[in-house]
């Protein structure tokens, strides 16, 4: 019989074989009977247009966590790490270099080819590692950051915790979550998953801004309340303006402005 630890305070016996294991043992303990407490919206519908604008303003990048990436192995030498590509398990625990930046951890570098109908290369890095500088500022990472560029394709996908102290703000404060956006040339952007940034926990749900209907969204958007609980808007028909949800309970109508998320997607391609 298997007994799982967080059953051992409760008692844990095999079941009586002439019974069938229909009835309890008489030494088990009843499970406890937890109610969930009611959660409330702290937020108006305004604040959630508004904090969702300022998230999508500024979307992750994982050009910039492939950079420094690169730029900090390059930092090293040839016996710490070994590589200006990877950390292998030779460095699993830790090494200094002669430069002072210290190295632990695993990753892959990998430039890879795209077959499919728009042809393309992914690149980026996938790992559990960490980096310090000779000052102490830590880059650190669990998970995997990828760029797909293609003839009219660009695709950016950040999964993990990822962590630079000397990058731009959205890094230096810390990310953590799974989050694809997909630049379909002239004619769409299209955004899946979830995502913490800036402190803002936000969600995605097959948001797609057309440039048929000059970048308004089809989709949903979804934003944690900082006491737990999320909001939810559906937008339709390219219209910015939605109820707010939380809940069974309707908020009233917001408007989420998608123009500065359009601008920084489009300016990096």
């Amino acid at each position: 019989m298997r007994c799982f630890l967080p059953l051992m305070a409760l008692g844990c016996a095999s079941p009586d074989p002439k019974s069938g294991g229909g009835e309890p043992p008489s030494d088990m303990l009843p499970l406890p009977e937890l109610a969930a407490e009611p959660v409330s919206p702290s937020l108006s519908a305004s604040e959630v247009g508004a904090q969702l604008s300022a998230a999508l303003a500024v979307p992750p990048h994982a050009a910039e966590v492939n950079a420094a990436y690169r730029m900090l192995l390059a930092q090293g030498d040839d016996i710490c790490p070994g590589s200006e590509l990877h950390l292998t398990d030779e460095v699993l625990h830790g090494c200094e270099a002669a430069s002072g930046y210290s190295y632990a951890g695993v990753s892959h570098w990998f430039e890879d080819p795209i077959d499919g109908p728009i042809e393309g290369v992914a690149t980026g890095v996938a790992g559990d590692f960490w980096i310090t500088t000779p000052s102490g500022h830590l880059f650190e990472a669990g998970g995997h950051s990828v760029e797909v560029s293609g003839d009219g394709l660009r695709v950016d996908e950040l999964a993990g915790s990822w962590l630079w102290e000397d990058g731009p703000d959205w890094l230096a404060e810390g990310y953590s979550g799974s989050l694809t956006i997909e630049h379909v040339g002239e004619v769409m952007l299209r955004v899946n998953g979830a995502a913490t940034l800036l402190g803002i926990s936000w969600s995605a749900h097959d948001l797609v801004l057309a440039e048929r209907c000059d970048h308004g969204p089809t989709g949903s958007l979804g934003l944690r309340d900082p006491g737990g609980g999320w909001y939810e808007l559906t937008f339709e028909d390219c219209a910015p303006c939605t109820q707010v949800r939380f809940g069974d309970t309707d908020l009233g109508e917001t408007c989420v402005d998608f123009a500065p998320f359009v601008a920084a997607i489009e300016g990096r391609s």
